[in-house]
């Protein structure tokens, strides 16, 4: 089947960006390699010249992005391509052009696990086909060697010091040739040869076929995920990611502290993604939620450096490569949650009381009422404490009322409201914050059941010293002065009472003398 623009088309298309399975994104260059592409080496490139008509579009796409990363990449891709019979140069070049832009070569392993490319057993010894196009560090030092002038500040660029370190660690000839070299230039030697140990200390170059290791973090549990291919994560440096400097892997910081996702979220309701970071920061963790689209976007995720999240505009595009990269190598292993902003019915659930399985809460709870939506106290005192109140007929309607709330919904019911006057200190708030305890705790700390009603500001400059001391404890829904001597005295006792409403490790005895 043609597809129309060059290629055939399948039933079941692929697409070669692979995310964590693609070598590493290579800075600073319009080619990866610096030398011609040889298919002798690469057995899939070898079948695309000699039987075209059998290689897929995938797989005939996913050779482009390694072959085009060489120095003539885009005239051999022509050339190994041109033999198809519905061969188009437009498409051909189209392709050719999108995989320079992206520079993602594709790896040996999604070619042949993926794209389902049978390649002999044990493989090339390499990573993806492209590699066969890199300079060897030996040819790279004799290139160095054989330049016709070398000045003093060739042979003092980080690249001739990386070199240089190589070969005098495995190439002792070619380092004794390149020191004369060297003294040609006006360079000392004992500098030079500083410089060089320098570069050998800070310099650990990656294997190219390294495996991926467990993220070992202390102070956080990410059940067995691995550092994602082409990054290394530790509390000391951050997160790495690799660079390629003349074909040479480094290790390039890209935040300096670890960032892990450790939670993945999906809305009951709209079916929306969030993703919950873990970040290192002030020699503590925190964690944030955000939805997919803001952490995945390098021009959002930099609305969340105000949380303390390491990122700005000069590295948010390497950390959503990274998050992406992550993400695809641990999604066995990140914890998957459904998630709520608000509470109630879900189908034959009830948030936060009765549900099939953990449901995590992602809206705003600045108020604290989810945290107070808890089972707190002593029931049996709870039930004491119901039955007194009801006695009173409006407290029990009010209590009923509470009970009855979420079958409201079930029942198809409209919201009913009841509105309670009665005479001022006669309970009416504590009645109402008993009936909401039926869910969870009505005071959320920062208030108390008995202790001083809450008076106006203005009221503070009338105070004397003994009255002013009722702001040593928390304020109450009901008084002292309501629960016991309402009807034995006047309003003006309630300053009285507040007076043995004891502040926390304060003595008794002391407030009762005063």
């Amino acid at each position: 089947m043609f597809n129309g623009r060059g290629r055939r088309a399948h039933s079941r298309r692929q697409d070669c960006s692979i995310g964590a399975e693609s070598v590493p994104n290579f800075s600073g260059r319009a080619a990866l390699a610096q030398r011609n592409m040889h298919m002798e080496h690469c057995f899939a490139l070898q079948q695309m010249v000699e039987d075209p008509e059998s290689i897929s579009e995938p797989l005939w796409r996913a050779l482009c992005t390694n072959v085009v990363l060489t120095t003539d990449g885009s005239e051999k891709f022509h050339e190994w391509s041109s033999p198809y019979s519905n061969y188009s140069y437009e498409e051909t070049e189209y392709k050719i052009q999108r995989a320079i832009a992206a520079k993602k070569p594709c790896t040996c392993k999604y070619i042949c696990e993926k794209l389902g490319f049978n390649c002999p057993e044990g493989g090339c010894g390499v990573k993806a086909p492209v590699v066969f196009s890199l300079y060897t560090k030996e040819e790279q030092i004799h290139n160095l060697l054989n330049k016709d002038t070398l000045t003093a500040e060739d042979v003092l660029e980080e690249y001739a010091l990386k070199l240089a370190a190589y070969a005098k660690e495995h190439c002792p000839a070619d380092y004794s040739r390149l020191k004369l070299r060297v003294k040609k230039t006006g360079v000392g030697l004992r500098d030079f040869e500083h410089a060089v140990r320098s570069e050998i200390e800070k310099f650990t170059p990656l294997e190219f076929n390294v495996v991926p290791s467990e993220i070992v973090l202390d102070g956080i549990e990410l059940g067995g995920a691995k550092e994602p291919t082409g990054y290394t994560l530790s509390l000391e440096d951050g997160v790495k990611s690799v660079c390629y400097e003349e074909s040479v892997p480094v290790n390039v910081c890209l935040c300096h502290e670890p960032v892990v996702i450790t939670g993945r979220l999906e809305n009951i309701d709209t079916g929306q993604e969030k993703m919950e970071l873990s970040y290192y920061r002030n020699s503590r963790w925190k964690t944030l939620i955000a939805p997919r689209s803001t952490l995945l976007s390098k021009n959002a995720l930099i609305r969340l450096a105000d949380s303390g999240l390491p990122v700005s505009s000069d590295n948010a595009e390497g950390v959503v490569r990274y998050l992406t990269a992550y993400e695809a190598a641990n999604s066995a292993v990140i914890p998957f949650t459904r998630s709520i902003d608000r509470i109630g019915w879900l189908g034959r659930e009830f948030y936060p009381y009765a549900t099939n399985s953990e449901i995590a809460y992602e809206g705003d709870d600045s108020d604290g009422i989810i945290g107070a939506l808890r089972e707190h106290g002593d029931y049996d005192l709870w039930l004491k404490t119901a039955a007194e109140l009801r006695k009173s007929p409006f407290a029990r309607a009010m209590l009923a009322g509470s009970f009855a709330s979420p079958l409201l919904e079930q029942l198809q019911h409209r919201t009913v409201l009841g509105h309670w006057w009665h005479n001022t200190r006669s309970g009416k708030t504590a009645a109402l914050k008993f009936c909401l305890s039926v869910y969870g705790d009505p005071i959320k700390g920062d208030m108390a059941v008995v202790g001083p009603r809450p008076l106006l500001v203005q009221y503070l400059p009338r105070y004397n010293a003994h009255q002013a001391r009722r702001h040593e404890v928390r304020p109450g829904f009901t008084g002292l002065y309501e629960k016991c001597f309402y009807e034995l005295y006047p309003l003006s006792g309630t300053f009285d009472s507040d007076g043995y409403v004891r502040p926390a490790g304060q003595d008794q005895n002391q407030n009762k003398k005063e």
